[in-house]
């Protein structure tokens, strides 16, 4: 499940590497399985463990204005629930609350053997999607379609039945409505190839902004930039759409989101909102939005954490500023009515 994030400088080679990146926090850990997690955890592998996540956390983390060498004095009021954790698990989990100290998203300590699973999860509290099958495709209307794509885990996201389900919408359909609540987020490589049927090829939908392209606008300006939009801004290296061999749909778009919205389809639903003009309807997305990688630090634990930040091409910084949809419809009780997608298909017919 090791994933290879991307900086800013790798973006040219997006292509080839987006397999290995990730643009999802990783869920709070649940229930630990009663033989690996519940072995006991000795003082001498903690310590080897938390000078591990330092050690990466200097040499590999970024995100600009976070100073990730930090953590070591941050940890200190940690210190009484790292030494009470009994169990992988529990360590785990206390390290975890510690590095929430940086205020941001995708950085997180695994145990051994921890359940990887589709769901987001970051900040305070955990962010869970509600959604537990493949992507559908239902109708509103002889024109009107609606697409569920739950996640865009590689364990959960099927390229192939996107596929097949994205010609159907292009021979038919005039408004196709995306449903993106309680989407985590998941690999690149498959928040490219969805984008890949919505918008025109070399379409520039925002920017990732690593610690090669700040140094290259330290070197360009003589100064250190004052946030990663700026940085955004006076780049070239732009995230760019390829678009499908299959083609790409010519219709109308509307995105549904939730506060179960976070990451890829976060980029997504901003880029429809800036490139093809979509409504966004729902409720306000998660705001968890950094490139991040997964790297075993020792003793079977792994620790995820960012490697860039994400600009949209608007010049929006995603992460702690959640996608305001244009307007709000509360998800339903289950077995209620789920008005939004009407709502969405009205808008794009209507016009914001």
């Amino acid at each position: 499940m090791l994933r290879r994030a991307l900086g800013l400088a790798a973006i040219a080679l997006l292509a080839t590497t987006a397999a290995h990146a990730r643009i999802q926090p990783q869920p709070e850990q649940g229930n630990p399985p009663p033989q690996s997690q519940a072995a006991a955890i000795t003082t001498e592998q903690k310590k080897a463990v938390l000078e591990s996540v330092q050690s990466t956390l200097n040499r590999r983390a970024f995100v600009h204005g976070i100073d990730f060498s930090r953590w070591s004095q941050m940890s200190e009021s940690h210190r009484d629930a790292f030494d009470r954790a009994r169990t992988p698990a529990e360590f785990a989990r206390a390290v975890t609350q510690s590095l929430r100290g940086f205020g941001i998203s995708h950085l997180r300590l695994s145990a051994p053997s921890a359940p990887r699973q589709p769901e987001a999860g970051g900040g305070t509290s955990s962010v869970h999607s509600s959604a537990d099958g493949p992507e559908t495709l239902r109708w509103l209307d002889e024109t009107t379609a609606v697409l569920r794509i739950p996640s865009f885990d590689d364990d959960v996201y099927g390229r192939e039945n996107v596929r097949e389900l994205m010609a159907q919408i292009r021979e038919r359909a005039q408004i196709l409505v995306i449903d993106l609540r309680g989407n985590g987020g998941g690999a690149v490589r498959n928040m490219q190839q969805f984008l890949s049927f919505l918008l025109p090829d070399n379409t520039a939908v925002g920017v990732y902004v690593g610690r090669g392209a700040v140094r290259e606008f330290e070197r360009r300006e003589g100064r250190p930039p004052a946030d990663s939009a700026e940085v955004a801004s006076q780049t070239e290296r732009k995230f760019r759409v390829r678009a499908s061999p299959d083609g790409v749909y010519r219709g109308k778009t509307a995105v549904l989101i939730s506060r179960g919205s976070a990451s890829a389809s976060e980029i997504i639903a901003a880029a429809l909102r800036d490139c093809a003009n979509a409504p966004i309807v729902g409720q306000p997305s998660a705001g968890m939005v950094l490139l991040s990688t997964h790297l075993k630090v020792g003793g079977g634990f792994e620790l995820q954490f960012p490697t860039s930040d994400y600009i949209t091409i608007s010049g929006v910084r995603l992460e702690g500023n959640p996608i305001k949809p244009h307007v709000t419809v509360s998800r339903t009780r289950r077995g209620g009515a789920d008005t939004a997608p009407q709502e969405a298909a009205r808008l794009v017919r209507e016009g914001l």
